[in-house]
């Protein structure tokens, strides 16, 4: 299966923007110096009012992937051991890393490095200070688990209610897209073997026309949009993105249904654009990365001169963000994997931006004890810059195989199940307050991830 667009791998031979030390990883010696006969269950509930914290991924780690927990306010803690729950043993030991803050003083977070633990169970984390960590697991395919849950808990909803997508139709697109992107870029993740052979609609199309049914609801007969549209010309050109992205990938499914998409697509565009020549520089300046995505993505499914025209206009400003909000990164990709005839140097200058982008969150995060990029706040409004970030890492490792990619996207999305400041679980289960936002797109790209994985060791040295 050839999982790289060819004009993609050839502007990547002239940006060599891949990370290096990404060698391999060795395991830390065993220490079997604990004490022993003591319930990691009631340790954890015994502690936990005490000061300080060690915070570890909710959801669990990946075997085979990045594992790392977070030593929070804790004095004098430098060693620490991982104990097997059912056998009370060791099975990794190691000192704990520390950065150093602003005034050059050690801080107040330190690293605990798990990666070389290469077996599945439960575990908790026990330091020098006598202080554990809550239990977390180790598995195999732990993403599979976390895509299936999130697919199955979707699937329960027999439909999306108007009610519920009038609250926040932006949010609504993007959820469209995260189905449809995971099954374009990561189809084998997605849809098990048995589905393709006997060409069953996958899952996440399904969810995807649910709501693309009800968004046809938006547009009167004569091409002008409802109420709820009317006003916004950014949600205008998101729309017409929408319909474009879905007529694209639902071709092979239903070529009746794509086409009636595909005339959406363009009647929006054609009303966007007629609002954009007439409206305010303002409401024009606040819709830029709409417009560039909309008209990327209608030159992906159309060809029409006209909309490469329009995309190609942004190449030295390149609009970015990936949230419902900015989604200047969605028309860069819909470029850069548009099989129809491109510029070959406007193709040059998008990868490399955002390949440059990419490797900046890379190096920010190495900086940062939580192994996140946040821009330096610590609050909620930065889970929506983490969730944008994972997405990234995502697609920087579908274009570029790296290690590192990985690892920082694991890192984000432990971040987001509780190994964060407050050690709050944003996005794992249900009623935690970023549950909904969509994540299919990252999970399946883990899974693919690991489906291709490239154990070689130049790829390791790469």
């Amino acid at each position: 299966m050839n999982r790289r667009f060819s004009h993609i791998m050839a502007v990547l031979t002239v940006t060599a923007l891949v990370l290096t030390g990404c060698n391999g990883r060795n395991k830390e010696k065993d220490n079997s110096d604990i004490e022993e006969n003591k319930d990691p269950i009631i340790v954890v509930n015994n502690i936990a009012s005490e000061a300080g914290k060690i915070l570890t991924d909710e959801a669990g780690y990946e075997k085979k992937g990045s594992k790392k927990a977070i030593v929070q306010d804790v004095l004098n803690a430098a060693d620490f051991d991982v104990i097997d729950v059912n056998t009370d043993e060791t099975v990794l030991s190691g000192r704990i890393k520390y950065k150093k803050d602003a005034s050059g003083e050690k801080a107040a977070s330190g690293i605990c490095d798990l990666t070389s633990l290469d077996k599945t169970g439960k575990f908790y984390i026990r330091i020098n200070t006598g202080k554990v960590s809550n239990v977390f697991t180790v598995e195999d395919d732990i993403y599979k688990r976390l895509l299936s849950d999130r697919l199955s808990n979707l699937g329960e909803r027999d439909s999306v209610s108007q009610s519920y997508l009038e609250e926040d139709i932006s949010a609504c697109y993007m959820r469209i897209t995260d189905y449809l992107l995971a099954q374009e870029f990561f189809p084998d993740a997605i849809s098990p073997a048995a589905e393709k052979e006997t060409k069953i609609i996958p899952r996440t199309m399904l969810l995807a026309k649910s709501e693309m049914d009800l968004l046809k609801n938006y547009m009167r007969k004569d091409g002008s949009f409802e109420a709820l549209l009317a006003d916004d010309l950014g949600r205008q050109y998101q729309y017409s993105a929408v319909f474009a992205l879905f007529a694209y990938e639902y071709k092979e499914f239903d070529k009746k249904s794509s086409q009636e998409c595909a005339k959406i697509a363009e009647t929006a565009y054609d009303m966007a654009e007629e609002n954009y020549s007439s409206g305010f520089s303002r409401d024009q300046m606040e819709a830029e990365d709409e417009r560039y995505w909309a008209s990327a993505q209608l030159y992906k499914l159309t060809g029409k001169a006209s909309y490469k025209e329009t995309a190609e206009n942004y190449v030295f400003e390149t609009p970015k963000g990936w949230s419902k909000d900015k989604c200047g990164f969605l028309g860069t990709m819909a470029y850069l994997t548009c099989y129809n005839r491109v510029d070959l140097d406007v193709s040059e200058q998008l990868i490399t931006g955002l390949m440059n982008d990419i490797n900046s969150i890379v190096k920010e995060s190495l900086d940062d004890d939580y192994l996140v990029a946040t821009g330096g706040i610590y609050d909620d409004p930065v889970v929506e810059i983490v969730i944008e970030n994972v997405r990234l890492m995502v697609l920087g490792n579908y274009i570029s195989k790296n290690i590192k990619y990985v690892e920082c996207g694991e890192n984000h999305l432990a971040y987001l199940y509780g190994r964060n400041m407050l050690g709050k679980d944003y996005a794992y289960v249900q009623d935690s307050e970023y549950y909904n936002e969509p994540q299919i797109f990252i999970l399946a790209g883990l899974i693919d991830s690991y489906i291709y994985e490239d154990k070689s060791p130049e790829a390791m040295e790469r």
